[in-house]
Formats: structure tokens, C-alpha cells, sequence
């Protein structure tokens, strides 16, 4: 992948930002905050395979993950009900200098039984990311028989087959984001939604987006839950975007049988910046909107 300027990107948004509308555009200090705020960010775009196909420990969504030998399933506080495996990124397939390293996996899981669909949830409990060194030997595990059991069920009780075979190979897009609609940046300095909107939709023309993203600005309704938590110093470390999951294997990616043909507004895994640094992931916090 070759690596993004990103300094020749924000070039590019100051342009455009002197051809707008935005009645701040001409303001030193609005420009130079609006740099800071422009992010790299990494799009993702998915393909339905047969998870056969896919290399071990390569990237993927859903499926079953590729663990290290002795690597502990981990179960929800509660009554350790073991978490849905939801992805596995693979930080080699990315460009340098974005993490602190390059080598080893990020697995995502969630307790999707435990999660409440509203914006005002931030829920620490309820999901699990974990980091495995590049050293580690991997293997394709099957799920705990508690969590295969109970999705077997579900799909039973909907005529379906059991567990599919399904998983969704992922690539990778060097982009980068500017502060949206909603955003810290746009509360900040009390931007017209019309212009700003104007402005974002015009940036974007310079940029193939997609509606599954890492790094960069986080989207959501407004993150009040963790105001308190200064949210400034939190990172988007993997975000899903009005992405209608009709096509998606539900059992195998962690996501509730109960959300067939909707739309998710969004699924946000929020990092603090200095956790981020330090590769330390165990304060991730989810939060899932939906339309």
C-alpha cells in the first residue's frame, strides 16, 4: 500500500476551504485547528469468500478467528458467557507509522446479547479487544460449544443452516478524515450545518470513502455519554457507518439475530489516544446506533 501525504492532502481541504461558504474560513486560527483535525484514516472494504480461502491470520470479519495457541476465549463479566468474534485486523497489511508497530493481530469481540442500541450507551464491559504479537503461533478455532450451541438454535428456530462456512476478506484504502456534522470540531465553532455540510461533501469528491473505517474522526449522534471522559482524547479505532448488514453472516460476526435487513447508523470501538500509543486496549469502549 503505498503510504498517504498527508501534508499535501490538508493543502488540498485549505483550498477548497478558501472557495466555501464557511463564514470562518478566513480565520487563522479556524484554519489551523481544522488542519490538526484533519486525520489519516484507513477505509476498509469487505468481500464475501469462503473463509478457507482466507490466509491464516489475514484480516477478516466474521468467521472463525485465528488464535494463538494459548489464547484464552474471553467471556462476558457477568456470567461468563463467551463474546461473538467480531473481526481480526492484521497490522502488517497496513502502512507504517500509524501504529506503534506493524506486526500483529487486533481481535475484536462483542457480547451482542449485553448491548444496548442507543447512542447514549458507551459500554466498557460488553466488547473485548485484544493484541497478539507477531510471534505468536496461530490456529483456526471453532467456537466454544456454548456460544455454537446457542446460535444454532437461533438459526434453527429461523429454518436456516447452521454456522456458514462465510467470512468477509477485508482491504485496505490510506485516506484520510475531516471533523463532520455532529463532531468536537463543528460543536467547537458553531458551524452551519448547510455549509459545513456543503464543504464536507465537497471534500470528499477528492477521496473513495467507504462506510467501514479505522483511525480518524469517529461519527456518531453526539457522544454525551462520555463527555465526561473528554472525548477529545479518544480515537475511532474501528468504525461500521450506515451499513445495512442484509448480506452479512450475523451469526459469525457478533451481530444480534434480532437486527436482520436494519441499518446500523453506526458501530464505533473508541480508544484513548495515549492507550492507542501504547498498544494497550483494555478500556475500549463500543457503542452501536441504529436508524
Amino acid at each position: 500500500m503505498t503510504k498517504l501525504d498527508i501534508e499535501t492532502e490538508k493543502k488540498h481541504i485549505l483550498e477548497l476551504l478558501s472557495n466555501s461558504n464557511i463564514k470562518q474560513a478566513k480565520s487563522i486560527e479556524f484554519q489551523n485547528d481544522l488542519v490538526g483535525n484533519i486525520l489519516p484514516q484507513f477505509n476498509l472494504f469487505t468481500e464475501v469468500t469462503v473463509e478457507r480461502k482466507i490466509a491464516l491470520g489475514a484480516s477478516k470479519f466474521g468467521g472463525r478467528p485465528d488464535l494463538p495457541l494459548n489464547f484464552r476465549w474471553p467471556t462476558n463479566i457477568f456470567d461468563n458467557f463467551p463474546l461473538s468474534f467480531f473481526a481480526q485486523i492484521n497490522l502488517s497489511e497496513l502502512p507504517e507509522n500509524y501504529f506503534s508497530t506493524n506486526n500483529g493481530i487486533l481481535y475484536f469481540f462483542v457480547d451482542n446479547r449485553q448491548i444496548s442500541f442507543n447512542y447514549q450507551n458507551y459500554h466498557l464491559n460488553k466488547c473485548k479487544v485484544i493484541y497478539s504479537s507477531k510471534n505468536a503461533i496461530l490456529k483456526r478455532r471453532v467456537l466454544p460449544a456454548r456460544l455454537a450451541y446457542c446460535y444454532n438454535e437461533i438459526l434453527a428456530n429461523e429454518n436456516d443452516s447452521l454456522i456458514s462456512d462465510e467470512s468477509r476478506s477485508i482491504s485496505f484504502e490510506e485516506t484520510i478524515s475531516i471533523p463532520l456534522v455532529g463532531s468536537l470540531f463543528y460543536a467547537k465553532w458553531n458551524l452551519d450545518n448547510l455549509s459545513w455540510n456543503e464543504f464536507c461533501s465537497e471534500a470528499k469528491d477528492y477521496y473513495e470513502t467507504s462506510q467501514i473505517s479505522m483511525l480518524g474522526d469517529y461519527w456518531t449522534y453526539q457522544p454525551l455519554a462520555i463527555d465526561t471522559q473528554k472525548p477529545s482524547e479518544y480515537l475511532n479505532l474501528l468504525q461500521l457507518t450506515n451499513y445495512t448488514f442484509e448480506n452479512w453472516d450475523f451469526i459469525d460476526t457478533g451481530l444480534p439475530e434480532t437486527i436482520r435487513d436494519e441499518t446500523m447508523a453506526s458501530r464505533n470501538f473508541l480508544i484513548r489516544k495515549q492507550d492507542f500509543e501504547d498498544l494497550k486496549f483494555d478500556n475500549v469502549l463500543i457503542q452501536d446506533d441504529w436508524d
